[in-house]
């Protein structure tokens, strides 16, 4: 996700490992939601376009090419639906659901345990 929203910051306000992406389109959709698009060119490409209702941002797709070890291109994509885009989240979004184990944890030791 961090990608994704990188993309629109200019060059000077991303870290120096992060891609140079370029707007290079914009429009409106028939369905009343307007998108913009970005683009970084490379050995790898990757095109993402943001969706937006008004100033909303709804969702982000991107199309990613790379070539690999043979030679031969590859192409990935990926479609995020953004349900909420706030800085300060509801507690319920920042915990994993019901089930599911946080594998980054580990058990707190004994403070006889040296």
């Amino acid at each position: 996700m961090t990608r994704f929203l990188n993309a629109i910051l200019p060059d000077n306000l991303k870290s120096a490992e992060m891609p140079s992406y370029r707007q290079v389109n914009s429009g409106w959709l028939d369905n009343g939601l307007n998108y913009v698009d970005y683009r970084s060119d490379g050995s790898n490409m990757e095109a993402i376009r943001y969706y937006f209702n008004g100033y909303t941002l709804v969702k982000i797709a991107s199309a990613q090419f790379i070539y690999d070890d043979k030679g031969q291109m590859q192409a990935r994509r990926c479609i995020i639906k953004v349900n909420e885009f706030s800085p300060t989240p509801a507690k319920e979004y920042l915990s994993l659901p019901a089930g599911v184990k946080d594998a980054t944890k580990k058990p707190k030791k004994d403070e006889g345990d040296n």
